[in-house]
């Protein structure tokens, strides 16, 4: 398998004119000034076989810590939980995590707490969403998350996911929305509806032009380069190596 290292999963926040973006690592900035960041953890998969959600206090102006790493939440089904998000609702901060993988059986599920360390209750509405048990739903795999509040009070789930066809999912991994009402103090819905339609903004095709063969021939992009999704930064192999990557 060959990875082109580039970034998955982003998040991506607004605080105080400033772009926070990252991969799994979120930050939250609170009313009280203070910005948190919470991340997934796995020191040794042969150790520690499921991942476990801690976190952090930071000073956000020179990324200097402020506090120590405490465990908050292992998460739902205690196993591989990650992608973390902290909200707070009324009274209460939420956590949400996707749990259990990357494909088939993977969910997302939340918990809650009055304190933001923690130690988080888990809903026991869990799993809030997944296609695990619906083969005939038409999008599948849906797992990371993070939730959005538009200018009407209204909340949106933002899920990642895969749009079956017999099989088969050439688009690869894909992002989807679909609408809940989230009473405040109160837990969002045991079940999200379905993702029942998706909406893709296509271009027109009529104000644009296809390079003859000559043209492609002449190009400096290589043929790995015209087969991926994105440019390739540099071939990676994925394997025992990747274990010690951030060593």
């Amino acid at each position: 398998m060959i990875a082109s290292g580039g970034l998955f999963v982003p998040t991506i926040h607004h605080h105080a004119r400033a772009f926070y973006i990252g991969i799994y690592p979120s930050p939250f900035f609170d009313v009280d000034g203070k910005t948190n960041v919470q991340a997934s953890w796995q020191l040794d998969r042969m150790k520690q076989p499921g991942c476990t959600i801690k976190k952090f206090e930071i000073d956000i102006k020179t990324n200097n810590a402020l506090s120590d790493v405490k465990e908050i939440w292992g998460g739902y089904a205690e196993y591989d939980t990650e992608g973390p998000h902290i909200y707070k609702c009324g009274e209460y901060y939420y956590l949400l995590v996707a749990v259990g993988g990357t494909f088939e059986g993977y969910l997302l599920s939340i918990g809650r707490f009055r304190n933001i360390w923690g130690p988080y209750e888990s809903y026991e509405g869990n799993p809030i969403m997944t296609s695990d048990g619906k083969p005939g739903e038409y999008v599948q795999n849906t797992d990371h998350g993070e939730l959005l509040e538009d200018n009407g009070g209204r909340w949106w789930p933002l899920v990642l996911g895969v749009r079956y066809d017999e099989g088969h999912f050439p688009l690869g991994r894909e992002s989807f929305l679909t609408p809940f009402q989230w009473p405040e103090d109160g837990w969002p819905p045991s079940k999200v509806p379905n993702i029942e339609d998706v909406y893709i903004r296509a271009p027109k095709l009529d104000a644009y032009s296809f390079q003859d063969a000559t043209q492609v021939e002449t190009s400096p992009y290589t043929l790995a380069q015209w087969t991926y999704l994105h440019r390739m930064v540099h071939q990676h192999f994925m394997g025992r190596d990747s274990e010690h990557s951030n060593q």
